[in-house]
């Protein structure tokens, strides 16, 4: 009986080692067909990677010395207090046209060198290191594409993005391309993760949303004068149309998270979903200037396409391109191999993996994120929380006027939007994606020290180019703000005005009968120590 006894027992334990072997087995099969990535699919997004960032390059060009410099718009003394303590900027050490433009120079070169695949992961480091510093200079002009830049490049830089159809690639293998291959590793979880946390995220805030649940949201966005383009004054008054897309755009947030990790039919329902989030994306470009965030967006699902459709593409292309494909393997992630080195790495990664799906959370739960990590995550672009149009699209359209005081008392009208004069450096604002970020971030609340740094800024440019008759010793801003009425009538228009800043140098006014705004207090244009920015800064949730 004894011998029986342990003869069920050894059975019975054999079972249950089977039995959790089987298991253990298919978790791992599961992790490997949720989280592999096809190196061709890294090679892409490197691609798509530099080619964005080299446009973002192009196109902030202009804006070096209004918005980078100390002379411009956005001091350093106006952004460090937005800034953690301690950061990644270094446009932050100095305030001069010639530092911003070297960096901006080198941030080109090595996108160049990303694009190339030449020495990738040096590219690579350089790239996301210039451009957060780029991003936190000024948290002004960052949408919610430049931050999903920085943490796609934060991630790549654990990833073999040279490994196919680079310089790199072809320096080690000079016979031919190598096609095949594929990552299995923390930083690809971290990758595949950050895009899904974005549409989730952005997808629980907008059920806090009136307008998102009553199906008027979209009404809204596309009746915001400042963003609204191309389709979108075809969308405007069609009723069953913009509340259909209100609520396809909410549950298409809320459900391609989930689909995009299926366990059933993966490579199938990515294909489904990808093509379902780039026509979404697409009709937002379409219909409202967004800059880059909707190709910033399609660039990072790359990630997400099957091996299949890249041996298919590939397939095609063959008898027009040579390339020799090979056997495809496992190459891990850059500097794969047991060490010490690779289980600290792992660990760092594992554990910024759990804070962007803790930090997310935070954002749309009761969970609360320490704020150490808050704060440091800010100080490397790495914080977290996405409310596009969330938990409400604005309900008003803006419209900024500004004012100057002459010396011998004549009040003229610089700016007024366009309405009846313009000014063309405020003109040049207005038409350009990032720049219309700043005006309608610095100067919706006419918060004491923005006003003061535009205004300082506005004596400079508008003196520095008007002769002395025309100069402005004081200048002022006006605020309307309109609401946005779907039923079609007009809403009067709702008026706040910001103190008077006196133009530096001071000169003699001893003459002038009266202020630029009666009853407003007059504001030197210098910053004051006690001034406070917004609350918000490089960790506001776009």
């Amino acid at each position: 009986m004894f011998s029986m006894t342990n003869c069920r027992a050894s059975s019975s334990r054999s079972s249950g080692e089977a039995i959790l072997k089987r298991v253990i087995d298919r978790g791992r099969a599961l992790l490997r067909a949720l989280f592999t990535i096809d190196v061709r699919a890294l090679a892409a997004l490197r691609v798509s990677m530099a080619v964005l960032i080299l446009i973002e390059v192009a196109t902030r060009v202009w804006l070096l010395p209004d918005f980078y410099t100390d002379a411009g718009v956005v001091p350093r003394s106006l952004t460090s207090l937005g800034l953690p303590a301690v950061h990644l900027s270094v446009h932050m050490w100095s305030g001069g046209l010639a530092w911003a433009a070297a960096l901006h120079a080198l941030l080109a070169v090595a996108a160049v060198s990303l694009l190339l695949g030449w020495r990738t992961r040096i590219a690579t480091v350089v790239v996301w290191l210039l451009l957060v510093s780029l991003h936190l200079r000024n948290w002004y002009l960052v949408d919610g594409g430049d931050r999903i830049m920085d943490q796609l490049l934060f991630w790549s830089m654990f990833l073999p993005l040279g490994a196919v159809y680079s310089l790199d690639a072809r320096r080690r293998a000079p016979a031919g391309d190598v096609t095949g291959g594929a990552v299995l590793c923390w930083a690809g979880a971290g990758l595949m993760l950050q895009i899904t946390a974005v549409y989730m995220s952005a997808g629980l805030s907008k059920l806090h949303g009136a307008e998102w649940l009553d199906g008027t949201a979209v009404a809204y966005v596309v009746r915001q004068d400042l963003w609204a383009h191309g389709l979108a004054f075809l969308l405007q008054g069609k009723t069953m149309l913009t509340t259909g897309l209100t609520y396809a755009a909410l549950v298409i947030e809320l459900v391609a998270p989930f689909a995009l990790f299926s366990p059933f039919h993966t490579g199938r329902c990515r294909i489904v979903v990808l093509v379902i989030l780039s026509c979404l994306q697409a009709g937002l470009a379409a219909s409202i200037d967004l800059g880059l965030f909707p190709f910033v967006a399609m660039a990072a699902l790359l990630p997400f396409v099957p091996a299949p459709v890249w041996d298919e593409w590939l397939r095609r292309l063959r008898p027009h391109v040579p390339v020799r494909a090979t056997e495809r393997r496992d190459i891990g992630s850059p500097g794969a191999g047991v060490s010490a080195v690779r289980y600290a790495r792992d660990g760092f990664l594992a554990a910024v993996v759990a804070f962007v799906v803790w930090d997310n959370l935070s954002t749309v739960s009761r969970v609360t994120a320490p704020s150490g990590l808050e704060v440091a995550a800010s100080a490397v672009s790495m914080a977290q929380g996405w409310h596009f149009y969330a938990p409400s699209p604005g309900r008003h359209n803006l419209r900024l006027t500004v004012a100057g005081l002459r010396s011998d008392s004549t009040v003229v009208t610089l700016d007024d939007w366009g309405e009846t004069t313009s000014w063309r450096p405020l003109e040049r604002f207005r038409e350009d994606f990032h720049s219309k970020e700043y005006l309608e971030g610095a100067t919706f609340d006419l918060a004491p020290a923005e006003i003061e740094a535009l205004g300082a800024w506005v004596c400079r440019t508008w003196n520095g180019s008007h002769g002395r008759g025309e100069r402005v010793i004081a200048v002022a801003f006006r605020v309307w703000k309109r609401e946005i009425r779907l039923d079609g009538s007009t809403a009067p228009p709702e008026r706040s005005q910001s103190p008077e800043v006196r133009c530096l140098p001071p000169v003699d006014v001893t003459h002038v009968a009266a202020p630029l705004l009666v009853g407003q207090p007059s504001r030197p244009s210098a910053a004051s120590s006690g001034s406070r920015a917004r609350t918000s800064g490089p960790v506001t949730n776009s």
